[in-house]
């Protein structure tokens, strides 16, 4: 899976937060054998300038176009997906829906591969989104700087590499799960949401906006909200037992999935 170096992170962190970066880092990223020359160049002249973003020329060091990076995160993603993905919609035909696999083998099986193609194009395309947006925001920074002060007011420049700016390149990235069937879209948002919602409780804490709960506040909330949310693909009671069974009926595997998911989060 790619990986973006710890440099990259921790430098626009720093930028963006405090102004300041930790040089150490971009020294590791210079280090790097596969830094294309004019990347070099353009860290160089980052670190002249010091703008208010860690340089997108460390996400992808051994790429010098942000334009050519789409086809490497594309191939990337698609190598370590596809075999997680081809399991995930081969392994249940052949153990579940043996009947229908003999009936129709050709059928059943261009609709497994159609289904890993769609799940693995689901997932590449978030990460070309995301990786685009965070360079297209540094561009148009940079275009923008080009232009002077006369012609670009200082808040339109701040705004392009705001933070209310990355979180809408994260709720676009988020459109990839409409490439997804239908009724797996639920079976992903149950994998992310308890992460998210644990997020959100730590940097409401963070900004003492609710109470210290200890160890067990973050797993409590987030059991709690997710139990509420899975009412949409299982009846469940909300207030009742949280031990007590449930009856899916979800589309294809998204019930049993999901119920399955239930039953290891609870």
């Amino acid at each position: 899976m790619i990986q973006v170096p710890e440099e990259t992170i921790s430098t626009h962190h720093g930028m963006v937060r405090r102004g300041t970066y930790d040089p150490a880092d971009l020294a590791q990223i210079l280090a790097r054998p596969d830094l294309h020359p004019d990347n070099v160049t353009y860290l160089e002249q980052w670190r002249r300038t010091l703008p208010p973003y860690g340089p997108c020329a460390m996400s992808h060091p051994h790429i010098s176009r942000c334009l050519s990076v789409p086809q490497d995160r594309i191939l990337t993603v698609a190598r370590w997906t596809l075999p997680i993905y081809g399991a995930l919609h081969f392994v249940p035909l052949l153990f579940f829906k043996r009947a229908a696999f003999a009936r129709a083998p050709a059928r059943m099986a261009l609709r497994a591969a159609w289904g890993t193609a769609r799940s693995t194009t689901f997932l590449s395309v978030a990460v070309v989104i995301y990786q685009g947006w965070f360079c297209a925001m540094q561009n148009a920074h940079r275009a923008l700087s080009a232009r002077g002060a006369k012609e670009v007011p200082a808040w339109l420049l701040e705004a392009v590499t705001s933070r209310p700016v990355h979180w809408i390149g994260g709720l676009i990235t988020g459109l990839s799960l409409f490439i997804e069937a239908k009724h797996r879209r639920g079976e992903l948002a149950m994998y992310v949401l308890p992460k998210g919602l644990e997020s959100a409780w730590i940097a409401l804490r963070g900004r003492g906006l609710v109470l210290h709960t200890g160890k067990c506040g973050n797993p409590l909330v987030r059991i709690v909200l997710v139990r509420f949310w899975s009412c949409e693909l299982c009846d469940l009671t909300p207030l009742g037992d949280v031990t007590a069974d449930c009856t899916c009926h979800g589309d294809g595997y998204g019930g049993w999935i999901g119920c399955l998911l239930l039953s290891l989060l609870f």
